[in-house]
């Protein structure tokens, strides 16, 4: 279970699950008027004004005057206090012990956000999570649910960089486009592995035959995985292969980097086949790749939610997130996995994210495997509304991403979110937005 704090003037512990949304929106709304009514004079004298008539009905008038001078004192002492504390942040129990989340900074706005963020160019909440030129058929529908903001796209390096230096945005830029025409925002994310052997590597072509970006003998710039693995991984210790990518992301930020309704990026898991240290492959050069990818990124979209996903590494992900996080850059997950035969990651990265949910954006996939895969304690598959309650109780994310594949999304995923609504770390943003003043 997730904790969010004791409020001192409510008196109770809200822990949010999916099957509490009620409690938690009522935990919300208290919360609201708790400061509303606290830091509002006019209230508090319109909450005094009826005992004082009903004291000088009582009391002689030579002590009305007495009465409603101290009535007035209490009044301006109640306005003057200070909000409710801070709640005392998010915890979680792990093999590790528990672990806690520093509470929100109470900064002047008091907008409940992670600290690396511009609230002007944040919009968390769920999305509807695309695949390869997928477009408006897919795209619409959403375009009538209020629970949904916006679609995660998957797109190609190989697609988008033709040719060396030579850059090919028209489908995101026409995405892009339709989205903001319907008040959806857009994220993405740039493939460049594939987890099949059967398919060509998603790295551009260039890389294929140039020894410059040297690793496996049979493709440059990536290497092949064992048959039982399966895919092609992009050699992303490789200076040159670097660069390249320093330079797609550069490119990407600078279309995109100002656009209202692009919303963020995302790099890939962290998760590596095992290469031949004969390419220069060792766990520090992976490890140092990882980062300066994610600072490059970072680099190019500075006014963007910039995610690094992890799950398995061949180094200690600890250090490597708390790097992430001093960056600016968010920790997301390519999976929500409750089935037991997953619990490390339960015990990883998880409590990696939770962790630094109030500095940076912290987000989840929900993949087609979560919908398929037998959950051995429930005889069956978890449905949506389990995931999203683990994925709350896990690491209460800021964004959460859904597959997009029938029948699970029109069948069960868009009801669940129809039926709860936002996430509760969403809803605590917008919330405390709505309580800034013009």
């Amino acid at each position: 279970m997730i904790t969010i704090g004791k409020h001192p003037a409510i008196g109770f512990v809200n822990r949010v699950t999916a099957d509490k949304y009620p409690a938690a929106d009522t935990c919300t709304r208290i919360n609201t008027m708790v400061v509303r009514e606290m830091t509002n004079s006019a209230t508090m004298n319109r909450m005094t004004n009826p005992l004082g008539h009903q004291v000088v009905k009582l009391i002689p008038a030579s002590f009305t005057r007495v009465i409603f001078a101290l009535l007035a004192t209490f009044a301006s002492s109640v306005a003057m206090a200070a909000p409710p504390a801070t709640p005392t942040g998010l915890c979680i129990d792990s093999s590790s012990g528990t672990l806690c989340a520093a509470p929100p900074s109470a900064g002047t706005s008091n907008i409940i956000a992670p600290k690396s963020v511009n609230p002007q160019n944040f919009h968390p909440g769920h999305y509807m999570m695309v695949g390869i030129h997928d477009s408006i058929p897919e795209f619409g529908k959403i375009i009538n649910n209020p629970n949904v903001v916006g679609i995660k796209k998957v797109y190609t390096w190989v697609d988008i960089e033709p040719a060396e230096g030579i850059y090919d945005f028209t489908e995101i830029e026409s995405d892009l486009a339709y989205l903001e025409s319907i008040g959806k925002r857009l994220w993405i994310f740039v493939l460049d592995t594939t987890w099949n052997s059967s398919y060509n590597p998603k790295t551009p072509v260039y890389m294929w035959s140039n020894p410059k970006y040297g690793c496996d003998s049979r493709h440059y710039g990536n290497y092949e995985r064992s048959a039982q693995q399966g895919g092609w991984l992009p050699c992303i210790w490789n200076k040159n292969v670097q660069s390249r990518r320093a330079a797609l992301y550069q490119a990407l930020g600078k279309k995109f980097n100002n656009e209202p309704y692009f919303e963020g990026i995302n790099l890939g898991e962290t998760s590596t086949g095992v290469a031949n240290a004969a390419w220069g492959y060792s766990t520090e050069s992976v490890r140092t790749a990882f980062m300066a990818n994610a600072l490059a990124l970072k680099k190019a979209f500075p006014d963007k939610s910039v995610i690094q996903y992890i799950n398995w590494a061949p180094f200690d992900l600890a250090p490597f997130a708390a790097e992430l996080a001093q960056n600016g850059i968010g920790i997301g997950g390519p999976d929500i996995y409750l089935l037991p035969e997953k619990q490390s990651i339960r015990d990883t990265t998880y409590p990696l994210q939770l962790q630094y949910h109030n500095d940076v954006p912290i987000t989840i996939d929900a993949q087609g495997a979560e919908f398929m895969r037998i959950n051995s304690d429930l005889g069956r598959p978890n449905n949506a509304a389990e995931l999203l309650q683990g994925a709350i109780d896990l690491i209460n994310p800021w964004y959460m991403f859904w597959i997009d594949i029938e029948p699970y999304i029109s069948n069960d995923t868009l009801p669940t979110l129809d039926k709860y609504g936002s996430l509760p770390a969403a809803k605590l943003f917008y919330n405390s937005l709505s309580l800034q003043t013009p």
